[in-house]
């Protein structure tokens, strides 16, 4: 998704405070940072996250 997805998701309480809430916010200030692509995902899945499998993926906004 992308960062303004998920800001409009967070918005909307699709992402619960301690559990996705913090690992989102996290990633849109990375982003904000200047970063280029974030994914949430857990140690045992990092390999497959990596090849694009599975995770929860945000990216910048085109434009």
């Amino acid at each position: 998704m992308t960062v303004t997805e998920a800001r409009a998701h967070k918005a909307n309480g699709q992402f619960p405070d301690g559990s996705m809430s913090p690992k989102i916010d996290a990633i849109l200030k990375f982003l904000d940072a200047g970063g280029g692509t974030g994914v949430i995902t857990n140690p045992q899945n990092l390999g497959r996250a990596m090849a694009g499998q599975t995770g929860t993926w945000i990216v910048p906004d085109k434009g």
